[in-house]
């Protein structure tokens, strides 16, 4: 740590040909399938994902039984969340916002300790290791190739997204976010790769909730993150501001945005500005030259990640560092909030009408269980509400939409409070019923 430069420039490092011939690989344009299959059936026999199988056994009842940290969150699940439901939808818009405020001042602290790791473990066990095929949020889902990767979407839990980015000349794998392990080990064997390393835009159990196992079935992998963010049980090596990471010969321009979390990170994949046949180091641009971006829940198509960690000031300052990001450049958040999100941000500016056509193609899309990723960065410059917050119409619309509503919160978040305690326009709005059904986000 104390070398500075000097470390930093280490991370921007070309495989050697002995580190080249231990890795299993063959061509990308061999291997790649049409479209992954993500069930548990599509893993080889003898392989499963915890040692229990893929079915409920006995000593995992018992397991469960003698845990008091797994029962008394089962409790509190069951005892808890029912009543607050029925709460919510009986009490006006003003108690609901103070009773939300109060419980997640206490709930959001014990997310971020190991009671919240392991309530998310007992999530993706109820999900994965139940005895039935789990159904992912999003289907035929496509790689997306760039100039030196591909970078493969992997729906995990109910509405995340993990990346797998396959490096085209040497076949190193990096795993982004693993929120949860079954998704990802099914898919880095369907497509014949082994990760190395595991990059998390931020430590939040739902992005980083699948690393110990992955982890476990691959002990070669190293995990990095942002500074400040702490990945319970493993020890991580931190990545900086301004830092060039290398998958292969991809280079990944790193970029810091502190608020939804102190270190959240977003990771920019640019163009090879020259690439010469047989040098293993072609050059690589910066981030204006960026041809992919992966945000985590620091930018959503249509939308902004909620401000645990700071103030607007903060996610405008982060926001701000993507301006140099080129409009052709592909956007893959964390999350698949889009529908909600652009039918919030047509709703908050009726007069955009490229707002409306995108979230009616989002509703499209949603309604057959399609992807909306990856975004576009020149299409969120016009629709995304908080790219655009130095515009004076719109600051029109929110102080008509939002203030009155929401006065004295912070704007980012009132994009979640509007969602979760709708004002009456917003109810009386032509959105589809589909839409306006979103769970409180925990992220």
């Amino acid at each position: 740590e104390s070398q500075g430069p000097a470390r930093r420039q280490n991370l921007y490092r070309t495989p050697s040909k002995r580190s080249e011939k231990r890795v299993p690989y063959t061509p990308v344009s061999r291997q790649q399938p049409e479209a992954l299959s993500l069930l548990p059936a599509a893993l080889p026999a003898g392989v499963s994902f915890h040692p229990a199988g893929s079915c409920l056994c006995l000593w995992r009842v018992v397991d469960l039984l003698l845990s008091p940290v797994k029962v008394v969150l089962m409790l509190l699940l069951v005892i808890i969340r029912i009543p607050i439901v029925i709460i919510f939808m009986l009490l006006p818009i003003a108690c609901r916002k103070c009773l939300f405020k109060c419980l997640f001042g206490c709930g959001y602290p014990l997310y971020l300790t190991t009671i919240g790791k392991k309530y998310w473990g007992c999530i993706l066990e109820s999900m994965y290791t139940g005895g039935s095929s789990p159904r992912p949020h999003t289907v035929d889902v496509v790689p997306t190739r760039l100039s030196t990767c591909t970078i493969w979407p992997v729906p995990v839990a109910s509405d995340n997204y993990s990346y797998l980015i396959v490096d085209h000349a040497t076949g190193v794998c990096a795993v982004v976010d693993p929120g949860a392990h079954v998704p990802l080990i099914l898919a880095c064997f369907q497509l014949g790769v082994v990760p190395r390393y595991v990059l998390l835009t931020h430590a939040h159990h739902d992005h980083c909730g699948g690393v110990d196992e992955l982890c476990r079935q691959y002990p070669i992998i190293e995990v990095w993150c942002g500074p400040g963010e702490k990945v319970f049980g493993h020890k991580t090596r931190v990545l900086h501001d301004k830092d060039v990471f290398k998958v292969g010969r991809t280079a990944v321009n790193i970029v810091s945005t502190p608020c939804h979390t102190p270190g959240s990170l977003c990771f920019c994949i640019p163009k090879v500005r020259s690439i010469i046949p047989g040098d293993l180091d072609s050059s690589p641009g910066g981030i204006r030259d960026s041809e992919a971006i992966l945000t985590g829940d620091t930018l959503f198509l249509g939308g902004t990640g909620a401000t645990f960690h700071g103030t607007d000031i903060m996610m405008w300052r982060s926001l701000q560092k993507l301006n140099e990001i080129p409009d052709e450049c592909r956007v893959f958040p964390g999350h698949e909030y889009t529908e909600t999100l652009r039918w919030f941000a047509a709703w908050l500016e009726p007069d955009n009408e490229r707002a409306f056509i995108m979230a009616h193609e989002a509703n499209a899309q949603r309604s057959m269980r399609k992807p909306t990723i990856p975004g576009i960065m020149g299409i969120e410059r016009k629709i995304n509400p908080w790219l655009r917050s130095a515009e004076e119409a719109l600051g029109r619309s929110i102080d008509t939409r939002l203030d009155q509503y929401y006065e004295g919160v912070s704007w980012c978040s009132r994009q979640w409070q509007c969602l979760n305690s709708p004002p009456r326009e917003w109810l009386a709005f032509p959105v589809p019923m589909a839409s306006r059904a979103i769970s409180t986000p925990h992220r």
